[in-house]
């Protein structure tokens, strides 16, 4: 175990060193020809964003899913050799890059004094829209997981913290994430994964589904301002990245059922962008774990 995450985390210092040396639009291209040769000749979890495509667009054929599931390949390659180039964008490239429509609603957020709580989806580039936000001014903390790799993990730590993003281990608890919002920062977390039965219980793409509950238990306990976002790629090298408020109008009486209703209200609009661009989303991970319908839809994507 020891010799595999060495000989990782030496294939990823070389494949770094390798991209530093060429623009980042070629970057971004040799990224989606390995997404391509992923989806065809290491097709990792292809059957599980077969499953999760065919749950979440019954009504498409079998042809359809199959190509939103390779280009959601050449998407994923994309962004994954992109990653490792951010830290050499300058504040004027991601300027140019990264466009924000709203341009000020984060800027707006943050001037309530309040803390930001910031929700995204593994959508798209979301590493470059938190690395966008921090170039706007804002600081940020962003919540992830601690990795089985801890070799692998120093890398993408260096690297976030070298785009001034600072990081929050979520094995750390709870306590340092509030502690964030209490400092008036804004706080970053990717939740859309399956969250099993901890999680909350909201309906995505008609399916009940388990999402972190993080976020929205936040947001109820610190009554600070919670604002989704989600980048879009307009073609190489070029982004928008859509900023929303989530409002806290008309919510149940009971924490609980309040939890329930912001969960649903970001993951309602996530939902709205996956469809509009299913290619962009992480289809691989099994989003409805907990619903257990990855053994019975295997044989039939």
């Amino acid at each position: 175990m020891q010799l595999k995450r060495i000989l990782e985390y030496v294939a990823a210092k070389v494949l770094i060193f390798i991209l530093s040396l060429l623009p980042f639009s070629l970057v971004i291209r040799l990224g989606s020809v390995l997404g391509l040769f992923a989806y065809y000749v290491v097709p990792i979890r292809r059957s599980v964003a077969l499953t999760n495509l065919r749950t979440a667009f019954p009504e498409k054929s079998g042809k359809e899913r199959k190509k939103i599931c390779r280009n959601t390949y050449r998407n994923f390659g994309m962004t994954f050799f992109e990653y490792f180039c951010l830290s050499r964008l300058s504040p004027e490239n991601i300027r140019q890059i990264v466009t924000f429509d709203p341009p000020d609603c984060l800027q707006k957020a943050m001037a309530k004094n309040q803390g930001v709580i910031f929700v995204t989806g593994h959508f798209s580039s979301f590493e470059l829209l938190g690395v966008a936000i921090t170039n706007s001014g804002i600081p940020i903390d962003v919540v992830v997981k601690a990795m089985k790799n801890p070799y692998i993990e120093r890398i993408l730590d260096t690297f976030r913290n070298n785009t001034n993003l600072s990081v929050i281990k979520l094995k750390y608890g709870f306590s340092k994430v509030a502690k964030s919002v209490a400092q008036k920062r804004m706080i970053a977390m990717v939740a859309d994964q399956d969250a099993g039965t901890k999680g909350a219980f909201v309906k995505f793409f008609g399916m009940e589904s388990s999402v972190p509950a993080g976020p929205a238990i936040l947001a109820v306990r610190s009554k600070a301002p919670m604002v989704a976002g989600f980048i879009v790629r307009e073609g190489i090298a070029q982004y928008t990245a859509n900023i929303y408020n989530i409002p806290y109008d008309n919510l149940p009486e009971t924490k609980k059922d309040q939890i329930r209703e912001i969960t649903q209200r970001y993951s309602s609009l996530l939902e709205s962008y996956v469809r509009k661009y299913p290619e962009q989303y992480f289809w691989m991970h099994k989003r409805w774990k907990t619903a257990g319908i990855y053994d019975r839809t295997a044989r039939k994507t």
